[in-house]
């Protein structure tokens, strides 16, 4: 796909609670190279951290998601917590 779109995180909890956050460059999914996202758990107010259930990872609308995009979106090191020392 050559149109930029959003690309958003839903994290939801054991209780049903979620919280999406849409990253800030809405090119993202152009983009020819690894690009690292950090989301404060600020962001994520409301949802029980210790009972996350789901995490749903879409590109295009959250709030009204539509099936039959094209193209691959490539995911490495979701992590969760302090990052390590280095």
């Amino acid at each position: 796909n050559s149109v930029a779109e959003p690309m958003y995180v839903r994290i939801e909890d054991a209780a049903g609670k979620s919280a999406t956050v849409v990253n800030a460059d809405e090119s993202i999914n152009l983009r020819p190279s690894w690009q690292e996202w950090a989301i404060p758990y600020s962001d994520l107010a409301g949802v029980n951290l210790s009972r996350i259930e789901k995490m749903v990872i879409g590109v295009g609308s959250a709030t009204s998601p539509q099936a039959g995009g094209a193209g691959t979106v490539y995911v490495d090191d979701i992590g969760f917590g302090r990052p390590a020392a280095q």
